[in-house]
C-alpha cells in the first residue's frame, strides 16, 4: 500500500526536476570477501575475484590485490594491468597516474607507459597539463606525457582558465607568485605572497607580509587592494569577503555592495546566495544550529527569502532543501515551500526519486510526492544510472542492496556490515595540536599527505575541526596510532586540494570546541551546538527531568532521556559511527586529549582531574567501553557500545 506525503506533492510536480543520466558503468560489489562488477541490470558481469574494486572510470576499473597493490580491468573482465602500483589514480583523459617504488607515471588503457615513473610527484591532468616534480621542482607534462613546460617552479598548481599560479625565486632571492600559460610563458611575473586562480577575469591575491588578500585584474593590475581577512572567488560582478567576524560583498571596482552584516555569505548561484546570521558569539560554524537562521539574498543585497530557516541548502535547479520547525521540506525561488513535519530528512531529486528520512528509515518519493519506494532502509543512498545503494536491516543482520527505481532488488548481500566513509562524506578534524608526538604515526593536528605514504609530501596540517571531503573509501591497510586508535588511509579534499590522511581522527560529526568550559559540555549540550535540535522532546514537568522523551538531531542523532533525579541519565543513538570515533569524541569533550585507548584498562590524571577508561575487545575490535571521569565539579559515567551500524553512548552526570 503506498503512504501519501500530499503536503509536498503538488511542489514537486511543479518543480518537475531531473537531473541528466550519467553514461553507464559498470557497479562494483563485495560477494563473500571478493569484489567484482555488476551491470545496471543486476547481472554479473565480472566476477568477484578481486581483494578491491573501486567505481570504473573512462572505460577502466581500478583493483588492488591484498598487498595494496592497484591495476586496472575493462569491461569485458580482462585485467589490462595487473595490480602492481603502489597507488594508482582514475583514467582522465586516456591516462592513469601510477606510482611505482617512489616514483610516478603515466599509463595509457593498453597498460603500456606513456610516461616512465620518473617523478618525485605528479598530478592528474587538468585542461591537458599535468602537474609533474622532477629534482624538487615543478613543471607540467601534455596529454601525450611530453614534458611541455621544464621542472623550473618551487610550487606549483594545476591549470584553470589556461592559467597556472606558480611560485618561483626572484632576482632579490624572495620566493613570489605569479601566473604561465600553458606554453610556459608568464602571464604575470612573480610578484605575489599568495594566490588564488583566476575566476571572472579577477583574482584574489596577497601583496604583503600582512596576509590580507585583495584582487588584480586580468592585466596583473592590483585593482582591490589587499584588506579582507577571507575571500571567496568572484562570480559574475560580485564575490563574498570577510573583514574582521564579518561577511559582506564588493563588486569589482572594490565598492562594498552588500553590508558586512553575515555570520556566512556564500557564493551566488544563478543571482541567489545563502546566508545567515547568528546571535551566538561562538565561533564555531555548523550546519544545523538552534541560534542561526539561514535566509536567502539577491545581488542587491535584499532578502527575497527571509531568515527563517534552521537550515537551508544553496539553490540548484531553482529549489532548496531547507529545516523549519521539526521537518524537512523544499523552497523555489519565489520563497513558496512546503515542509513535512514527518519528513526528518529530505534529499535532492535525483534520477525521479527524492530520498526521505521517516521515523528513523528511508525511502523515496516520486516527482509527484507519493512514496514510491517503502520507509524501510536505515541506510540509503541517491540514484545514479537507474540504481541505488542501501542498506537494510534484517534480523539482526544487515543486507547490502543494489535497488531500481521501483524498490526491486537487483543485487544484494548478506552479513554484518562494518562502518567506513564513503567517496562524498563531510568529515571532520578531531585530532587536536595539544597531543604529543608519540610516534612516527601521531601528528600535532593532523597532517595532509600528498600519498598514502608517511615519507610522501605533507602538504599542510589541518586544524582541529577542519572540515575535509572523503574522495574515496579508505584503503585497507590498519595502521595502529600511538595512542592506541586503529586507522587507515583515506583521500580527502581540503580548501581544494587533495591527499591523504588517517582516518581515525576524522568524524562525520564537528569536534567539541578545543577550549574546554568549566565544567565541560554534557553530551546534550554538545549535540546541540555542533548539530542543532531538529526535534525538541515534548514539555515535562519542570520540577523533574524529562522521562523516557526522544530529542531529533540532525544527522540522524537520537537522544533519549530516562528516570529522573539522581537515576535520570541520557542515551545517545549515532549511526554510522564507531565505538573509537566516540572514545575521542568524549575524550576531547572532557579536556583529556592526550588520554589513550587502551587493550584494557589505563587511567590519566591532570590537576585534580581523572580519566578513567577500560576497553573490551571481540575478535581483536573494539566493541565496548566505559569512561570514568572526575573533577571537583562533578564526576561522569561514560558507557559506548555498538549495535549494528549504530554506537550508542550513555552518559550518567
Amino acid at each position: 500500500m503506498y503512504i501519501k506525503l500530499p503536503v509536498i506533492a503538488l511542489f514537486l510536480l511543479l518543480l518537475n526536476i531531473t537531473l541528466p543520466a550519467q553514461s553507464i558503468s559498470l557497479f562494483p560489489v563485495i560477494e563473500n570477501g571478493k569484489w567484482g562488477y555488476i551491470n545496471p541490470q543486476g547481472k554479473t558481469v565480472i566476477p568477484p575475484q578481486f581483494d578491491y574494486a573501486l567505481p570504473f572510470s573512462e572505460g577502466m576499473g581500478r583493483i588492488a590485490d591484498k598487498n595494496r597493490r592497484y591495476g586496472f580491468v575493462n569491461t569485458s573482465g580482462k585485467v589490462v594491468v595487473s595490480p602492481k602500483f603502489v597507488y594508482a589514480d582514475d583514467f582522465t583523459g586516456g591516462l592513469a597516474r601510477v606510482r611505482l617504488g617512489d616514483r610516478y607515471g603515466f599509463i595509457d588503457k593498453n597498460g603500456r607507459f606513456a610516461v616512465s615513473p620518473r617523478f618525485e610527484y605528479a598530478e592528474n591532468l587538468r585542461e591537458e597539463r599535468a602537474l609533474v616534480k622532477e629534482n624538487g621542482l615543478y613543471g607540467f607534462i601534455d596529454n601525450n606525457g611530453k614534458i611541455v613546460i621544464s621542472p623550473q617552479f618551487t610550487e606549483a598548481s594545476h591549470f584553470h582558465q589556461g592559467l597556472a599560479p606558480v611560485k618561483a625565486q626572484t632576482d632579490d632571492g624572495r620566493e613570489l607568485w605569479g601566473y604561465i600559460t600553458k606554453a610556459g610563458r608568464y602571464y604575470i611575473s612573480p610578484r605575489f605572497y599568495n594566490i588564488r586562480h583566476y575566476s571572472d577575469s579577477m583574482a584574489a591575491v596577497v601583496t604583503n607580509m600582512r596576509g590580507l588578500w585583495g584582487f588584480i585584474d586580468a592585466k596583473g593590475k592590483v585593482i582591490i587592494p589587499p584588506q579582507f581577512n577571507e575571500v571567496k572567488d568572484f562570480q559574475g560582478n560580485i564575490a563574498a569577503v570577510r573583514r574582521a567576524t564579518k561577511w559582506g560583498y564588493i563588486d569589482k571596482s572594490g565598492e562594498t555592495v552588500i553590508p558586512f552584516k553575515f555570520d556566512t555569505a556564500d557564493d551566488f548561484i544563478n543571482g541567489i546566495a545563502r546566508v545567515n546570521t547568528s546571535t551566538s558569539s561562538s565561533p564555531y560554524s555548523y550546519s544545523y544550529s538552534t541560534t542561526r537562521r539561514w535566509g536567502y539574498i539577491n545581488t542587491e543585497g535584499e532578502y527575497i527569502i527571509e531568515p527563517q530557516f534552521a537550515w537551508g541548502a544553496q539553490f540548484d535547479r531553482d529549489i532548496a532543501r531547507v529545516i523549519k520547525g521539526t521537518g524537512w521540506g523544499y523552497i523555489n525561488r519565489a520563497g513558496n515551500y512546503k515542509i513535512d513535519d514527518r519528513i526528518e530528512y529530505a534529499y535532492d531529486l535525483i534520477e525521479g526519486r527524492a530520498c526521505v528520512k521517516v521515523s528513523g528509515r528511508y525511502g523515496y518519493l516520486d516527482k509527484t510526492g507519493r512514496l514510491a519506494i517503502p520507509i524501510r532502509y536505515i541506510a540509503a543512498g541517491d540514484f545514479n544510472n537507474g540504481l541505488a545503494k542501501v542498506l537494510r536491516q534484517e534480523g539482526a543482520g544487515f543486507v547490502l542492496e543494489y535497488i531500481d527505481t521501483r524498490g526491486k532488488a537487483i543485487w544484494q548481500t548478506r552479513g554484518t556490515l562494518r562502518r567506513i566513509f564513503s567517496n562524498g562524506d563531510t568529515l571532520y578534524v578531531t585530532a587536536t595540536p595539544r597531543q604529543p608526538s608519540t610516534n612516527e604515526y601521531h601528528f600535532s593536528g593532523m597532517e595532509l599527505f600528498r600519498e598514502p605514504d608517511l615519507n610522501s609530501r605533507i602538504i599542510t596540517t589541518l586544524p582541529y575541526g577542519a572540515k575535509v571531503t572523503a574522495k574515496d573509501t579508505p584503503l585497507t591497510n590498519e595502521i595502529l596510532l600511538g595512542d592506541g586508535l586503529t586507522g587507515l588511509w583515506l583521500k580527502v579534499e581540503y580548501m581544494g586540494r587533495d591527499g591523504f590522511v588517517f582516518d581515525a581522527y576524522l568524524s562525520k560529526l564537528p569536534p567539541p570546541p578545543e577550549e574546554t568550559p568549566e565544567p565541560p559540555l554534557l553530551l546534550e549540550e554538545y549535540f546541540d551546538r555542533v548539530l542543532g535540535v531538529i526535534r525538541e522532546p515534548e514539555p515535562q514537568d519542570p520540577h523533574r527531568r524529562a522521562s523516557d522523551t526522544v530529542k531529533l538531531y540532525g544527522m540522524g542523532v537520537e537522544m533519549r532521556q530516562h528516570g529522573s533525579g539522581r537515576s535520570a541519565y541520557s542515551t545517545f543513538k549515532i549511526p554510522y559511527f564507531s565505538v573509537q570515533e566516540a572514545f575521542v569524541i568524549i575524550k576531547n569533550l572532557l579536556d583529556f586529549h592526550n588520554a589513550q585507548l587502551p587493550r584494557g584498562y589505563s587511567r590519566t590524571s591532570r590537576g585534580r582531574n581523572s580519566f578513567a577508561v577500560t576497553a573490551t575487545r571481540q575478535n581483536n575490535r573494539l566493541s565496548r567501553l566505559t569512561v570514568n571521569y572526575y573533577s571537583p565539579s562533578g564526576s561522569r559515567v561514560y558507557t559506548v557500545w555498538r549495535e549494528g551500524d549504530n554506537v550508542f553512548i550513555r552518559e550518567n552526570a
